[in-house]
């Protein structure tokens, strides 16, 4: 096999990169700090331009209450982790990785859910960017419409996702209403407002310039797209899109994809990426946490914590 086949057959690799690391540990989702108690949060009545809030202080964690498989569009379902009680609560949707899947993401909603946060886990088709684009509005549009049910302040909705998901939730923050693919299969009205905030972790923001150079051609997702539709997945050219945008990026200072001995560029890239966002003078972090492409999303880890409290303090708009 030529070099360059050999790597465009591990590239196809790239989108798939959390898959079954993402829920082996089962850890108690009480390793995030549950121990914290809350100053203020506010219980609110909110529209997207105007809200009033009551200020009340909760102890945390709180009870969460989990509702499964609510169809969102014809094929896809969503789980929703809510505070049991209260309402006002921030929104964050969050996008599973690669070969992963809601449940194997339950701890991890489960935890932010704990600390105040309405938690929409769409199952996407995670694999490219065409059915995985509309899958990610209609879960965005779906939780815009819906928060309001569990608790949710539909103002609030802050897109969140791990690897591929953080690669479409990235993307997405950046695209608005504005995808490059039709949108046809939502069980709400697709439109949504342009996110105010967004968090990602291990997010692969090169796929598109990999597309460009021919390493996905393998990938009928990514290989089926124009150059002006690659252009639109491209995390980087999407600067200057979207100005108010706060990117929080949380990445494994070891990360270089999770597959051995091939170099999947994620910390390196997402370094770039970060550089380039404050250049352009966007509210962005970048959060180095110790080891690599999974250990974030590992329960009970340093890295686990790290990045629950980076999407909850995310969503309250800290």
């Amino acid at each position: 096999m030529s070099v360059m086949k050999w790597l465009a057959s591990m590239a196809v690799l790239v989108l798939v990169m959390a898959s079954c690391g993402d829920g082996d540990d089962q850890a108690d989702s009480d390793a995030t700090g549950s121990e914290r108690v809350s100053s203020s949060i506010g219980s609110s009545t909110s529209s997207s331009t105007s809200s009033t809030s009551t200020t009340t202080t909760v102890p945390f964690p709180v009870a969460v209450e989990v509702t499964e498989d609510i169809p969102y569009t014809s094929e896809g379902a969503v789980d929703v982790y809510a505070p049991a009680e209260g309402s006002g609560w921030p929104v964050a949707v969050h996008f599973h990785g690669g070969q992963s899947s809601p449940e194997a993401n339950q701890p991890l909603a489960e935890a932010i859910a704990e600390q105040g946060v309405v938690v929409f886990v769409p199952s996407w088709r995670s694999l490219g960017p065409d059915e995985g684009s509309q899958d990610t509005i209609c879960a965005l549009g779906f939780a815009a419409e819906r928060a309001g049910e569990y608790g949710g302040d539909v103002a609030r909705v802050v897109p969140s996702g791990y690897s591929s998901g953080g690669f479409t939730a990235l993307t997405h923050a950046f695209m608005g209403n504005d995808p490059p693919l039709p949108v046809t299969d939502c069980e709400v009205d697709p439109a949504i407002d342009l996110p105010e905030a967004v968090v990602v972790g291990g997010a692969p923001v090169f796929a598109a310039q990999w597309a460009r150079d021919g390493l996905f051609d393998a990938n009928p997702a990514w290989a089926s797209l124009t150059p002006e539709q690659i252009d639109a997945f491209d995390p980087f050219l999407n600067i200057g899109q979207n100005a108010e945008l706060r990117v929080r990026l949380v990445v494994g200072e070891d990360d270089i994809g999770g597959q051995p001995n091939v170099r999947f560029p994620i910390a390196e890239t997402n370094r770039d990426y970060h550089a380039a966002l404050i250049e352009a003078e966007y509210d962005a972090e970048l959060t180095e946490v110790p080891g690599g492409h999974l250990e974030p999303i590992t329960p009970g880890t340093e890295s686990w914590s790290i990045y629950v409290d980076t999407v909850v303090a995310t969503a309250r708009g800290e």
